[in-house]
């Protein structure tokens, strides 16, 4: 079986913003929904709360690309009990850890941040995460979900090493 993937806010904020801009690289986000339609490529519901709140006027081109895809491409996530038993010992794991700052700790548990959820689904469904973060062990002002997601044995990729498993030059999915 192939491994699939979830996504993180921060690669379509940062596509959007950046390398992958809609009014020149469509074929970006048609790879992601044809990713999807192998079923390989997810998000999670707390994703899509995120690229909602950050645009409330509905103009912003990532949210509205997200809000016409498929409603399976959005995981639930505090809707899952599973996943939120997963959830549950992530927040365990950051607060009673000695490492991180105790606003940190409140930032990762806030309702509205998406990163432990992310991990959590993550975790309950075989889903490796896709992130534009990278490893920072040593962090004391934030909780790294690379940490998190040690904490629960999920693995973690950069965008990028997607692209090169998946993608053709052209931005033409390859399973």
């Amino acid at each position: 079986m192939a491994k699939r993937y979830v996504f993180d806010t921060n690669v379509f904020i940062q596509a959007k913003n950046r390398e992958y801009r809609f009014d020149f690289c469509l074929p970006f986000w048609r790879w992601i929904e044809s990713g999807h339609k192998h079923q390989l490529f997810y998000s999670s519901k707390k994703v899509l709360d995120e690229l909602r709140a950050n645009d409330p006027k509905r103009k912003c081109p990532a949210r509205q690309w997200a809000d016409q895809m498929p409603a399976p491409f959005f995981m639930e996530d505090a809707r899952d009990a599973e996943a939120m038993k997963h959830y549950s010992t992530l927040m365990r794991w950051a607060y009673n850890s000695t490492q991180y700052l105790m606003a940190a700790k409140k930032e990762f548990a806030r309702d509205a941040n998406a990163d432990a959820f992310i991990v959590a689904v993550a975790r309950q469904h075989g889903l490796t995460i896709v992130t534009h973060e990278t490893p920072k062990p040593a962090a004391k002002s934030t909780v790294p979900m690379h940490s998190a997601a040690k904490v629960l044995g999920v693995e973690t990729i950069q965008l990028y090493d997607l692209l090169s498993l998946h993608a053709n030059p052209n931005f033409v999915f390859k399973p």
